[in-house]
């Protein structure tokens, strides 16, 4: 989900990238003073790459309105610089005006691009777009859908996770729930699937993460959504640790990233 966010979350978030390896992360030893990007950057993800740290996330498209997420590149993970804007996109009548929460995991010297695309906060799908380069460029037009809107009307925030035994690929990704059975909260929850052909398919066997049981993740009372009326919880924007070979940790944020209550767990 598209927020808006202090330093603390950008350097957070990239510490969360290096958890993908089964590794204890190292501590922020000291925290900047200044941003280390003054514009508008939600949803940062952090990755290494051929020795060069890039960071890209949410934010309004480029000068020439033609691209969206920016990329910022590193020699080492502390001085940033801005590169250039990494998803290509031709606006049409139809298409999505909204792209959210890109990451970005690579495999056999391909860079895959996972994201989601939609009309401001509805009918998102989650994509995925290739490229050579890190910095790509990559094309939406050429992207794959992962997720069918027709069948599910809302899916975001795509994590993509290798699971060092083995090497399997998964997708972790948030997507609406309207039950309560299990004493769970009508929301947004997370769930995950493994990716197959070379990270373009989703295997269509998806099991839920985590759902919302708790007061501090409501979203917001009395929401109209679906045609009801709900109090709505939400949990997203999960990132994967494997601790040990068969201990696996799932950050994620819950609540609304426009309220004081918005909190990270695990």
């Amino acid at each position: 989900m598209v927020r808006k966010i202090q330093n603390s979350f950008i350097i957070f978030s990239t510490i969360l990238f290096y958890v993908n390896s089964i590794r204890i992360p190292e501590g922020v030893s000291e925290y900047p003073t200044a941003p280390i990007w003054p514009n508008y950057l939600a949803d940062p993800f952090a990755f290494q790459s051929n020795g060069m740290y890039y960071m890209i996330g949410t934010a309004p498209y480029s000068a020439d309105d033609n691209f969206t997420f920016p990329a910022l590149v590193s020699s080492d993970s502390t001085t940033w610089k801005y590169a250039s804007h990494i998803l290509h996109i031709t606006k049409q009548a139809g298409q999505p005006d909204a792209y959210w929460a890109p990451e970005i995991a690579e495999k056999d010297n391909i860079y895959y691009l996972f994201y989601s695309a939609g009309f401001d906060d509805k009918q998102h799908r989650i994509r995925v777009a290739t490229s050579t380069s890190p910095l790509g460029p990559y094309e939406d037009d050429d992207a794959i859908e992962l997720t069918d809107v027709s069948k599910l009307s809302f899916a975001i925030d795509p994590h993509p996770f290798r699971d060092q035994q083995g090497g399997q690929w998964y997708l972790f990704y948030s997507q609406d729930f309207l039950d309560t059975d299990d004493g769970y909260r009508v929301g947004t929850g997370i769930v995950v699937d493994r990716l197959l052909d070379n990270m373009t398919r989703l295997a269509g066997n998806k099991t839920v993460v985590l759902r919302a049981k708790h007061d501090w993740q409501l979203f917001e009372a009395n929401r109209s959504i679906y045609g009801h009326i709900y109090d709505w919880y939400t949990l997203e924007g999960a990132a994967v640790w494997q601790q040990e070979p068969n201990v696996y940790v799932c950050f994620y944020s819950g609540s609304n990233w426009k309220t004081p209550t918005y909190g990270v767990d695990y």
